[in-house]
């Protein structure tokens, strides 16, 4: 009930921004202009989740496209910062199990606000990912045996809101819930529920821009700032 109630809660939240942007934009988040549809993204971000007071942090990097500064979509690459250890369907001889995870899917991206100093959207992620055990003692050294794999598919919806300081510099934050399907039930554990992100996030194909397209940045930034400037102007003009 708890998982379904924040789906709906955060397309309610969704729903409501978009009903209200045409309003707020005006003073807060005006849409620069772009002349070109397509754009390449690459993006690196970081979830966390909290579970049995153990914090677990997914570290993603999404190569794809950015279509007429409204939908994203492309591949995803997951990973964990650091390897977890838990003490459960262990061996006999074993006192903790070293657990280690790599995962690729795809993202699609609904972006409610879009612009060169603030980003709101609805992400969804999907994809297979594969979990690496190594069995350790409790003087935390590997045991000499064969290592067990498992493997999860996952599903994630959320909502994030970003202020970019630059064209690649970000702050950013997110809520979301996870649905996985897995090899065994240690992993179902330790990652379906909810997750939260806060914290910077870097565009590496900003990066690139501010470099080797540094006029095309400073031009957007320009019309942004613009634009902004004009809308509050008019506002108020406004009786």
């Amino acid at each position: 009930m708890g998982k379904n109630a924040l789906i709906i809660f955060s397309f309610f939240i969704c729903s409501l921004a978009q009903a209200q942007y045409q309003q707020l934009a005006g003073v807060f988040v005006p849409p620069d202009s772009a002349a070109k549809k397509n754009t390449l993204l690459l993006k690196f971000s970081k979830t966390n989740s909290l579970i049995d007071d153990q914090k677990f942090q997914f570290l993603s990097l999404r190569l794809g496209v950015e279509y007429d500064k409204r939908f994203r979509y492309g591949v995803s690459f997951s990973f964990l910062a650091d390897s977890f250890f838990v003490s459960e369907d262990i061996p006999e001889n074993a006192a903790y199990n070293r657990i280690n995870y790599f995962g690729i899917g795809g993202f699609w991206e609904f972006m409610v606000i879009n612009n060169y100093r603030w980003e709101f959207s609805v992400p969804l992620k999907f994809g297979y990912g594969g979990f690496n055990y190594t069995y350790l003692d409790s003087a935390y050294q590997e045991i000499n045996q064969e290592k067990d794999e498992s493997y999860m598919l996952f599903l994630e919806i959320g909502a994030e809101l970003q202020y970019n300081i630059n064209n690649w510099l970000g702050l950013g934050v997110g809520v979301g819930v996870r649905s996985v399907a897995a090899g065994d039930q240690t992993i179902i554990k330790y990652t379906r529920g909810p997750y939260y992100s806060f914290g910077l996030r870097y565009s590496i194909g900003g990066f690139y821009n501010s470099v080797f397209h540094r006029k095309q940045v400073l031009e957007n930034k320009e019309k942004y700032f613009e634009a902004r400037r004009k809308a509050i102007e008019q506002r108020r003009k406004k009786p």
